[in-house]
C-alpha cells in the first residue's frame, strides 16, 4: 500500500505515504460555508450572495446586520446551523422563524442579544436550543407552541421572559431562571412540562397565569424579590405539592394556586401575613385541600391565626382565618 496511515482532524485529512510523504488536503471549502441544508442555502444565496457565484461566504454571511424574516413559514427547512457564521446580527428579530415546522436544528451566532416576539412560534421539530450568552431578553411567544422542546439553557445575562414566550411547550421538563431576570411575563411557561421551578430574588414581576396549568409541575420557589402573586400564577396545576412563598410577598391574588387539588405544604415566609383573596363564589388564593399544612414563621404563628372575620371578594389579610386550622408554627432559616 501506497498509504502508511491516514488521520484526519475537524479542519484537514493527513495523508502519511509510505516513503514518508505527508500530503494535507483541507476538509472545507475555506472562504464558502458548506451548508446541511440545501434549502436554507437558496434562500441565504438568493439574499445575501453579493457577489452571485451561488454560495455564501463567510465574509458575506458577517455582513448580514438582519435576516428579517427570510425564512418565515417555510416549512420544508430542517437545519440552520450556520447561522453561528452570522457575526453581524444581535437579534433573531420578530416572525424570523414562525411556522418552520420541519426545523429541528438550529445554532445562533453568539452575537445574538434578543429573541424577538414569535421569532420562532410554532416550530414543533425543534427539541433542544442555547441562547447565546449575550441574549438579554426573550420576547412575547418566542418559543411558543414548539411541542418538541426538551431543553433550552437559558443565557446567565438574561434579563426578561416575555408574554407565552415558552407556552404550551409541553415537553419542556426543566427549566433554571437565571439569577440576573427581573421579570417573567404571563403565561410565560403556561402548559409547559416543567417539574420544579425556583424563582430567584431577582425577579420582581410575575405575570398572571404564568405557570398554569403546568401538568408535571410539583415544587415551586417563589423568590424574596416578589411583593405580589399574580392571579392564576399557578392555577391547574394538579400534581403540585409543595410551594415556598418569599419573605416580602405582600399579596396573594385571586386563584393563585386554584385547582391545585394536592398543595399540601405551603411554606409562607412572610413576617407579615400577606392579603389573600377569598370570594364565596370562588376565586379564592388556595384551594382547601385534606391534610393541607401552611407553615409560617413561628414569631408570627399569632399574627396568621388572630383573625376571625372573612373579608370576601377581596385580598384582605383578615382572610387568614378561612385557613387556620392549617395553619401552623415554622422555623425558617
Amino acid at each position: 500500500s501506497i498509504f502508511k496511515s491516514v488521520t484526519q482532524d475537524d479542519e484537514y485529512v493527513y495523508f502519511n505515504l509510505a516513503d514518508g510523504t505527508m500530503i494535507t488536503l483541507p476538509k472545507h471549502d475555506k472562504e464558502n460555508i458548506q451548508f446541511e441544508d440545501l434549502q436554507v442555502k437558496a434562500i441565504c444565496c438568493k439574499n445575501w450572495d453579493t457577489n452571485n457565484d451561488g454560495e455564501l461566504s463567510y465574509a458575506e454571511a458577517a455582513a448580514v446586520t438582519t435576516i428579517g424574516t427570510k425564512f418565515k413559514g417555510n416549512t420544508n427547512i430542517i437545519a440552520f446551523t450556520e447561522l453561528k457564521y452570522f457575526t453581524g446580527i444581535t437579534e433573531i428579530p420578530a416572525n424570523a422563524f414562525e411556522g418552520c415546522t420541519a426545523l429541528w436544528k438550529i445554532v445562533l451566532s453568539e452575537t445574538v442579544q434578543t429573541i424577538g416576539e414569535k421569532a420562532f412560534y410554532k416550530c414543533i421539530g425543534i427539541s433542544n436550543i442555547v441562547l447565546p450568552n449575550r441574549v438579554t431578553s426573550i420576547g412575547d411567544s418566542a418559543f411558543h407552541g414548539c411541542t418538541a422542546l426538551l431543553n433550552v439553557l437559558l443565557s446567565e445575562k438574561l434579563e426578561s421572559i416575555g408574554n407565552s414566550a415558552f407556552g404550551h411547550c409541553t415537553s419542556l421538563t426543566t427549566i433554571t431562571i437565571p439569577d440576573r431576570v427581573t421579570s417573567i411575563g404571563e403565561q410565560a411557561f403556561f402548559n409547559c412540562g416543567i417539574i420544579s421551578v425556583i424563582i430567584p430574588n431577582s425577579v420582581t414581576s410575575i405575570g398572571e397565569s404564568a405557570f398554569g396549568s403546568c401538568a408535571n409541575l410539583a415544587t415551586m420557589e417563589i423568590g424574596d424579590g416578589i411583593v405580589t402573586i399574580p392571579s392564576n400564577m399557578s392555577a391547574s396545576c394538579p400534581l403540585l405539592t409543595n410551594v415556598i412563598i418569599g419573605k416580602n410577598v405582600g399579596v396573594i391574588n385571586y386563584e393563585t394556586f386554584g385547582h391545585c387539588n394536592r398543595l399540601t405544604h405551603i411554606y409562607c415566609k412572610p413576617t407579615t401575613p400577606p392579603q389573600i383573596y377569598y370570594s364565596k363564589y370562588g376565586g379564592r388564593s388556595f384551594t382547601e385541600v385534606a391534610g393541607m399544612k401552611i407553615y409560617v414563621p413561628r414569631d408570627s404563628y399569632k399574627n396568621y391565626t388572630s383573625y376571625s372575620t372573612i373579608r370576601e371578594q377581596i385580598t384582605a389579610q383578615e382572610n387568614w382565618s378561612l385557613y387556620k386550622s392549617y395553619i401552623q408554627p415554622y422555623d425558617f432559616e
